[in-house]
């Protein structure tokens, strides 16, 4: 008995996919399992008394004081860089959005690397300014946050920029920009059309891109054990390497897939509830006379930087 064809004239295409799709969910699964029949063979007690040694809530503080680290610092230079990008006359506006995307391959580990050769004690900057002072390294005392969490967050925050700035721009570059014109037309000052008119409309990209960068810096292995930054995958690494307590580990490791699952789920019902709404968050007036008198403009000219241009 032939097979009867299927869309494409290929049976067992079908077939195929699906035992395609489920590749991934076996290399997931497997690994998860076999450390929860870790976790599963030791006493509820001896265990507890493991996971009470390895200080579970101070590595996963430390890690989340370095997500938000990151994420602060991502945002704070992410989200003003989308803006002149998308609606000020800044020079180069074309480069940046060029760049920004081949900016994310790039590993993080790449930028620690050069940040330690710049930064770091003995580095380019620190020979510099002993040599501007005619003095030795040793005799200039140089900062100790360099390495550690502070120094860490902020590569981990440096490499999250090209997230923030693709996701905020795309928003922006999605709206329009006469919505603001006619807010200011309306005699509103610059702060409160961002705060009343563009600030909602970026909410769920501003959401998205800070859980992405926070998620990214939970995992981060590289520039972390670089740094030397005391965090839970760095733990992971070496209780591993010493074998210290294997039942513990384990369900150190699944606590973090936990976590980082969770905030995987949040991160995707933010992206699928939409860019936002027009309407100011003190009622739907200030909403409707935007939009009102945005109606029959074609467009809106780029905010001039003035002489502010090419120092931005």
């Amino acid at each position: 008995m032939r097979p009867v064809p299927v869309a494409g004239g290929f049976p067992f295409v079908g077939s195929g996919l699906h035992v395609a799709g489920l590749v991934p969910v076996v290399l997931v699964g497997v690994p998860l399992i076999t450390l929860a029949m870790t976790v599963v063979e030791v006493p509820p007690a001896a265990l507890l008394g493991l996971l009470a040694r390895l200080d579970v809530p101070g590595l996963f503080g430390q890690s989340a004081i370095l997500a938000l680290g990151a994420t602060i610092c991502a945002m704070v230079f992410g989200v003003p860089l989308a803006w002149f990008v998308a609606r000020t006359d800044l020079p180069g506006r074309r480069v940046v959005r060029l760049v920004a995307p081949l900016a994310l391959a790039v590993p993080p580990y790449v930028l620690a690397l050069a940040y330690v050769v710049l930064l770091a004690p003995g580095g380019v900057i620190h020979r510099g300014v002993a040599t501007v002072l005619g003095m030795s390294t040793f005799q200039i005392g140089w900062p100790g946050f360099i390495f550690g969490t502070t120094g860490a967050a902020f590569v981990l925050g440096v490499a999250g920029v090209p997230t923030v700035f693709i996701l905020v721009h795309s928003a922006l570059s999605r709206t329009n920009p006469s919505i603001e014109d006619a807010a200011r037309s309306l005699g509103l000052s610059p702060l409160a059309t961002f705060r009343r008119v563009t600030f909602p409309l970026l909410r769920a990209p501003l959401l998205a891109g800070a859980l992405l960068v926070f998620l990214y810096a939970c995992v981060d292995f590289g520039v972390v054990s670089l740094l030397r930054a005391r965090t839970v995958t760095t733990a992971l690494y070496t209780y591993l390497l010493t074998g210290y307590a294997p039942p513990a580990t384990a369900m150190l490791a699944l606590a973090l897939v936990a976590v980082l699952w969770g905030l995987l789920v949040v991160q995707r019902r933010i992206q699928r509830s939409g860019a936002g709404s027009t309407r100011g968050g003190d009622g739907s007036r200030v909403g409707d006379a935007v939009l009102a008198d945005t109606r029959g403009r074609a467009g809106s000219t780029p905010v001039s930087l003035g002489q502010w241009r090419w120092p931005a």
